[in-house]
């Protein structure tokens, strides 16, 4: 059947594109790799149908990741299991929600990524769904409302409406990989085969690739 590929957003015309140098030291230490990757084993669907293929991943220092603050696992106790330790990615919770940290750090550069919950909320709800908010400011991506500051919610009841997005792409074979750390130099079919051989252990051929940009 081949390998359905598809770009979401920006096409990049270029052969190959910029790589923060800083970014791939950090894949030199294998505690903050384990890091990493228990984000992407938590989230990572039984089953595995549609692969996101994205640069996801923001450099976080590493004396950040592996001395704290860390995500305060209270704030949802009853519905979420995963990783805590802090890493600038989507799939933690604490990335752009100071909140949620303990102890509490304020952090300026804590941003988070709201393309990427926008992103996420259109795939598991359709550009359709009205979220619910607490302000009037008209939003031009509604159906996230709920996880974006601007929708005026609570920390906790952001972090449940993440929550619900993720696992409602995870039940659905939904999965994030960050392409970050490998440049267009190589052919992206054989990417494609590396990490289907490397994540999933199955023939590429079963699987959607959607490249985000």
């Amino acid at each position: 059947r081949g390998v359905r590929c598809c770009q979401v957003g920006k096409v990049c015309g270029s052969p190959t594109h910029y790589i923060d140098l800083h970014h791939l030291e950090c894949f030199t230490d294998t505690r903050y790799v384990v890091f990493l990757r228990s984000y992407y084993d938590h989230w990572r669907p039984e089953e595995v149908k549609v692969i996101l293929l994205a640069e996801s991943h923001a450099h976080t220092e590493k004396c950040r990741a592996f001395n704290g603050p860390k995500f305060d696992d209270t704030l949802l106790k009853d519905i979420y299991e995963g990783p805590k330790d802090f890493i600038s990615l989507v799939y933690c919770l604490a990335y752009g929600e100071n909140e949620s940290l303990t102890p509490s750090m304020k952090d300026k550069n804590n941003k988070g990524t709201t393309q990427f919950w926008t992103l996420f909320a259109a795939i598991a709800r359709g550009v359709d769904h009205v979220a619910p908010c607490r302000t009037k400011k008209e939003f031009a991506s509604p159906f996230a409302a709920d996880v974006l500051k601007g929708g005026g919610l609570s920390v906790v009841e952001r972090l449940r409406a993440k929550v619900e997005i993720l696992q409602d792409l995870k039940r659905r074979g939904i999965w994030l990989l960050d392409g970050a750390y490998h440049t267009e130099i190589v052919s992206p079919h054989l990417f494609v085969s590396f990490l289907t051989s490397l994540f999933l252990n199955k023939s590429p051929l079963s699987l959607n690739f959607w490249l985000v940009q």
